[in-house]
């Protein structure tokens, strides 16, 4: 198998001891970026550039929330799309010292129509909900 190092390429050039990391979109083009914690050092930052170089579809979703549960925290959303089912999970955080933005990204490369979204919230109450477009952003 081969492997080549494009750490210099995408800005990743001294070495560093991670132990933390937040995923947020900050540039606001609707992919994730990466803030990484440092040990004894700055954090660092890593933009992902997927959208733009890729052209792939994808489906954003804010849930709206409930008083007890603010982030539905729990909700998962399954996602069918030219035969393939994918499935995402609310959840605030993924690690130790890390979290990950509260907008779930379902990636549909590149299907052109989605069969259907099916949400099922932490109450146990299903919400289903049929054509919905690619490359949007749903609440």
């Amino acid at each position: 198998m081969y492997y080549l190092n494009v750490s210099p390429v995408w800005g990743i050039s001294k070495p560093s001891n991670s132990n933390g990391v937040a995923c947020a979109d900050l540039d606001n083009d609707r992919d994730l970026d990466l803030v990484i914690n440092n040990t004894n050092q700055a954090a660092g930052i890593l933009r992902n550039d997927a959208n733009k170089i890729t052209g792939n579809n994808y489906l954003l979703f804010k849930l709206r929330v409930e008083k007890k549960n603010m982030q539905a925290t729990g909700a998962r959303i399954f996602v069918y799309a030219e035969g393939i089912m994918q499935t995402v999970e609310q959840l605030s955080s993924q690690g130790y010292q890390s979290s990950v933005s509260p907008i779930l990204r379902v990636g549909l490369g590149k299907a052109k129509k989605i069969g259907s979204r099916r949400i099922i919230w932490p109450s146990s109450k299903k919400q289903f909900l049929k054509n919905v477009g690619i490359t949007q952003f749903c609440s």
